[in-house]
C-alpha cells in the first residue's frame, strides 16, 4: 500500500484474507478495509506534513503508539500495527487485550518498549520482533522504512524458530499434518495414562502387599507373647538339686 501512496491505518488480523483454493491463491494474502486509508503522498509526489492534531484513528488492541498520542500516522505506523498482529499471532494474546480504554492501552505499549517490561511483551516471541519494534521506533515521519531489513529479520526468526515457512497453515497438506500429529499425540496420551495407571496399580499392590506383612508380624509377635504368659516354662527345684538321694529312696 505504501507503494500505492496510501497508509492502510487500521492493520489488524481481521482485515487480511487469503484467496480461494479453486483459483490456485492459497498462498495469496490480501488486506482488507480501506474505510480508514489516507493518501500522505501530494499528487506532486511530496509528503503531505503531519498535522497537529490527528485525533485516534483504528482498533485501540493494534494502534500504533503515534495514534494514542494523537499525532499524524506515517508508513511506520502500520508495520507496527502488522507486528502487534504477529506478536498475537505467535503468543495466542496481547498483554493489553482486556483493557478497553485506549489511555490505558497507550500507556502499556509505552511502558513495554522498557528495558525492564520488554518480556510483557515479547515473551515467547523470537528476539527479531524486538529489533523490529526498535526500527519502528527509530523512524522519524518523513522517514521510508527499510522494508528489506524488517523481511531479512523475518528470515532470521523463521529460522531461529525452526518454523517452516511453506506450506501455509490453511493449506491442505498443513491441515493432513496437523491432524496426524493432533493424532499422534492423541494416541500417545492414551498409552501413557494405560502406562501410569498400570504402574499406579503395582505401586498400591506393593504397598498392601506390605501393609499385610507388617500386620501378619505383628500379630505373629503378640500370640508369641501370649503363649509365653499362659505356659511359662518350669524352673527346677533347688532343693532337688541338693539333695539327690532322698529323690531316690
Amino acid at each position: 500500500m505504501e507503494q500505492e501512496v496510501y497508509l492502510h491505518r487500521d492493520v489488524k488480523p481481521g482485515n487480511y484474507t487469503v484467496g480461494r483454493a479453486d483459483l490456485n491463491e492459497l498462498r495469496k494474502v490480501y488486506v482488507l478495509d480501506f474505510g480508514m486509508a489516507r493518501k500522505f503522498i501530494h499528487d506532486d509526489g511530496t509528503m503531505k506534513k503531519p498535522r497537529t492534531a490527528a485525533g485516534f484513528r483504528g482498533t485501540v488492541r493494534y494502534a500504533a503508539l503515534s495514534c494514542h498520542l494523537q499525532r499524524e500516522m506515517c508508513r511506520k505506523d502500520d508495520i507496527e500495527s502488522w507486528l502487534y498482529m504477529c506478536i498475537e499471532i505467535t503468543r495466542g494474546k496481547l498483554p493489553w487485550r482486556n483493557l478497553e480504554d485506549q489511555d490505558e492501552v497507550g500507556v502499556f505499549k509505552k511502558e513495554c518498549r522498557k528495558e525492564k517490561s520488554i518480556k510483557q511483551l515479547f515473551g515467547g516471541c523470537p528476539r527479531q520482533f524486538i529489533e523490529i519494534i526498535k526500527l519502528c521506533d527509530s523512524w522519524k515521519f518523513f522517514d521510508q522504512p527499510d522494508y528489506a531489513k524488517i523481511y531479512k529479520l523475518m528470515k532470521e526468526a523463521i529460522v531461529s524458530t525452526k518454523s517452516e515457512e511453506f506450506p501455509y497453515d490453511w493449506e491442505p497438506e498443513a491441515i493432513k499434518k496437523a491432524e496426524e500429529k493432533a493424532k499422534a499425540k492423541r494416541v500417545s496420551g492414551k498409552k501413557g495414562s494405560t502406562s501410569s495407571d498400570s504402574d499406579k496399580k503395582k505401586e498400591e499392590s506393593e504397598k498392601k502387599k506390605k501393609k499385610d506383612d507388617k500386620e501378619k508380624k505383628e500379630k505373629d509377635e503378640s500370640d508369641k507373647k501370649h503363649s509365653e504368659k499362659k505356659h511359662p516354662l518350669p524352673i527346677a527345684s533347688s532343693e532337688k538339686v541338693k539333695n539327690p538321694r532322698r529323690a531316690t529312696k
